[in-house]
C-alpha cells in the first residue's frame, strides 16, 4: 500500500540554511531527515556516510518458538534514492554527505566516549575530559568554519547534490520497485 505525505513548504524556518553532521552512527529517522534536507537543498550535510537503515521491519512469532523478521516497508528520499544498505562491500549505503570527512574508527570511539563522559544520565556534566580522550572533532570544526565564514547558503546552492536527470532516473526505477513511501511535492 502506497502512502503519500505532503506539505506546503511554508514552515517557520523555511529560509534558514542548516548544517547537519552525520556518520555511520546516523540511522533510520536521522537519515531520512538529513537525506530529505539534502534533496531539497535545505541543508549542507557534513561527515561520513550514514548507516543505511531504510526499512521498516516487524517480527512475527512462529508456532515453534522461533520468529521471522519481515521487511514490510522501505523508505525512499524525495529524489527517489534509497538509503537502505547493500551487501556489496563496494556499494555505499545511507546518505552520502556533501562534504565527506574521513574519521578513523579510533577517533570516532574517543569522540563518542568523550560525549558519554561529559553527558552522563542523571549526573551533572563534567567540565574536564581526560587528556588521553582529547581529540580534534574534524567534522564539527569544518561545520563551524563554514558557518563562521557565512558560506552555508553558497555551499548548499553550489553543490551538485543530485542532478535532475539522476533524480528522474531513480524515481522511474523505484516506481517499478513499488515505492511504499513517497514524498514528491505537488503544486
Amino acid at each position: 500500500m502506497k502512502e503519500e505525505y505532503f506539505t506546503d513548504g511554508n514552515g517557520e524556518f523555511a529560509d534558514i540554511p542548516f548544517v547537519i553532521l552525520v556518520n555511520k552512527g546516523s540511522a533510520s529517522a536521522s537519515e531520512i531527515v538529513s537525506g530529505a534536507m539534502q534533496d531539497f537543498r535545505r541543508a549542507l550535510i557534513i561527515g561520513g556516510n550514514t548507516f543505511g537503515k531504510g526499512s521498516v521491519q516487524t517480527v512475527m512469532p512462529l508456532p515453534d518458538g522461533t520468529a521471522l523478521r519481515l521487511t514490510i516497508a522501505k523508505y525512499y528520499l524525495p529524489s527517489g534514492r534509497t538509503i537502505n544498505h547493500f551487501n556489496s562491500k563496494n556499494a555505499k549505503s545511507g546518505v552520502t554527505p556533501d562534504i565527506e570527512i574521513k574519521v578513523p574508527i579510533e577517533d570516532e570511539i574517543k569522540l563518542y566516549t568523550r560525549g558519554e563522559m561529559i553527558f552522563t544520565t542523571n549526573k551533572e556534566p563534567k567540565s574536564v575530559v581526560a587528556k588521553e580522550n582529547i581529540i580534534e572533532d574534524k567534522v564539527l570544526n569544518k561545520a563551524i568554519e563554514i558557518i563562521e565564514e557565512n558560506r552555508v547558503d553558497e555551499m548548499i546552492t553550489s553543490s551538485m547534490l543530485i542532478s535532475n536527470a539522476a533524480m528522474h532516473e531513480t524515481k522511474d526505477k523505484n516506481k517499478k520497485d513499488k515505492v511504499f513511501y513517497n514524498t514528491e511535492r505537488t503544486k
